[in-house]
């Protein structure tokens, strides 16, 4: 908050920047010969502190408040609701308690280091370590440039903890095919869950995915899904449809007449439905309810709760995408293969969280050449 103050024949403005630990700094300038002069100073002050340049101007600038523009200036403008959430989440539960009362401008690669490497007190997973160390090289190159606030990224000469690397990543959890049809028989044709069950079962789709999933993204004639929208939700009520998280989540995917009929089925009663009902919400979405109204993504985690319950096994929507992988790879198909299909970025990611099948199918290519080696021993006999 400003002040606006008159001594002798001169107006003056002052206003407080952060510095470090929360601490606040109070600036005062000339403003003019009028109060009028003061405020328009003060307002040009303001916009220079919240485009950095009035930070950079400081000595000292905590990595909590720099976080803080960062976040405000960068992440906010520019990145997807859910990514806000997590980064918020990330400099709030790791960063900012670790490193929140370093300056930005003195803090050096060892104390960085050393953050990293405190990371397995957390007991975390290293993807989740990656990502935490991500966030940070992300904020600390945007204060090189284009903010200047320092002349290089300390944060790049850092490295993962080797205890962390040896952590084994967590068993994706699945569903048996058997526990899928439990699923299936206790809903009946209107559940407007259902669909979005068989969707994921068939596609591997992630929830978001299934949920933006409109008419136009769906080619019945060569049985083709395209993905191109998400729907992510905003708070307890409020959705939003936006591009899919990823470039590699933009992709298209077969499908077999099972999930063929199941589409038509659901276009025949989205035509009955709209006779039926006065008020049908009209939409070019896929999955939505009796009268239209769209299948949420929230919906969907509370209908899945209670089915768990209902019976008796533990039971969430992402299971049936790992499931679908699952059992892709158990069938013989390539981890590059199922890496496209689910719209993985990386072929580690797929790796990583089906490491149980990737090593089976290892055990199973050395049986293969063992096989090999005993046919050409007898042969040679």
């Amino acid at each position: 908050m400003a002040h606006f103050r008159k001594r002798g024949k001169k107006w003056y403005y002052s206003f407080r920047i952060p510095m470090q630990n929360g601490k606040y700094k109070q600036i005062e300038r000339v403003g003019g010969f009028t109060k009028t002069e003061a405020e328009a100073k003060y307002r040009k002050a303001k916009a220079e502190f919240e485009t950095g340049s009035e930070l950079k101007s400081t000595k000292q600038i905590s990595v909590h408040d720099y976080m803080q523009f960062w976040f405000n200036d960068y992440v906010m403008k520019n990145l997807k609701y859910n990514t806000q959430v997590n980064y918020r989440n990330v400099i709030k539960k790791y960063i900012d308690p670790e490193l929140g009362m370093y300056d930005l401008k003195k803090i050096k690669p060892y104390q960085l280091q050393k953050f990293a490497d405190n990371l397995v007190k957390y007991n975390i997973a290293k993807h989740t370590a990656e990502i935490i160390l991500s966030v940070l090289k992300e904020a600390l190159n945007k204060a090189v440039l284009p903010y200047e606030f320092i002349p290089h990224n300390p944060c790049m000469y850092i490295t993962m903890p080797k205890s962390l690397s040896r952590q084994r990543t967590k068993e994706a959890e699945t569903i048996s095919v058997e526990q899928y049809e439990k699923i299936l028989d206790s809903l009946d044709v209107i559940n407007p869950v259902r669909l979005p069950i068989i969707i994921a079962f068939n596609t591997g789709m992630r929830r978001g995915e299934v949920c933006g999933l409109k008419w136009e993204d769906v080619d019945l004639k060569n049985n083709i899904i395209n993905i191109k929208h998400n729907m992510i939700s905003i708070g307890k009520r409020k959705v939003e449809v936006t591009t899919p998280k990823t470039q590699a989540s933009f992709r298209d995917i077969h499908f077999g007449n099972t999930l063929h009929a199941e589409l038509l089925k659901q276009k025949l009663m989205q035509n009955n439905n709209r006779q039926l009902y006065n008020e049908y919400k009209e939409t070019d979405f896929v999955c939505t309810k009796q009268n239209g109204a769209i299948v949420s993504p929230g919906s969907i985690k509370y209908h899945c709760e209670r089915i768990s319950r209902e019976l008796g096994f533990k039971f969430h929507f992402h299971m049936l995408r790992h499931t679908h992988a699952t059992l892709l790879l158990k069938n013989g198909a390539t981890p590059k293969e199922v890496q496209i299909r689910l719209g993985h970025s990386k072929i580690e990611t797929t790796m990583n969280t089906y490491v149980h099948i990737t090593e089976d199918t290892k055990k199973h290519t050395s049986d293969i050449f063992e096989k090999i080696n005993n046919e050409n021993k007898f042969k040679s006999m």
